[in-house]
C-alpha cells in the first residue's frame, strides 16, 4: 500500500509550505493521478484522511483528478489513449518498444 507513503509525503510537503508561507490550514487539496500510475484514488484518499489528522490539512476537501494515459505510436506517430502499459496502437496493430 504505497498510497500511505504518498500521503505522508504530501503531508510533509504541505507542512513545509505552511512554514514557508505562514498559512494556518489547507482548505482544498487538488491532486492529479495518472491512470497508469498504479495508484488507487480510493486508497490514496483514505490514507490521506488518516495521515492528515493533526496536520494543517486535517478536514480539508480533497479532489482527485484522473489523467488518462496517452502514447505516441512509434510506427506512424499518431497519439492514442493508452489503457494499459505496452498496448499497441489499435489502427496500426503494431507494438514497437522503441529500443
Amino acid at each position: 500500500m504505497h498510497e500511505l507513503s504518498l500521503s505522508l509525503n504530501i503531508i510533509s510537503q504541505l507542512n513545509s509550505q505552511q512554514q514557508k508561507h505562514a498559512f494556518s490550514r489547507v482548505l482544498l487539496l487538488r491532486l492529479a493521478i495518472g491512470e497508469l500510475s498504479c495508484v488507487s484514488s480510493e486508497s490514496l484518499l483514505f490514507s490521506f484522511l488518516v495521515a492528515a489528522q493533526g496536520s494543517c490539512a486535517e478536514g480539508c476537501e480533497v479532489q482527485i483528478d484522473t489523467i488518462e494515459g496517452v502514447a505516441s505510436c512509434n510506427n506512424c506517430g499518431c497519439l492514442f489513449k493508452l489503457s494499459r502499459l505496452g498496448a499497441a496502437y489499435p489502427d496500426c496493430g503494431v507494438y514497437d518498444s522503441a529500443e
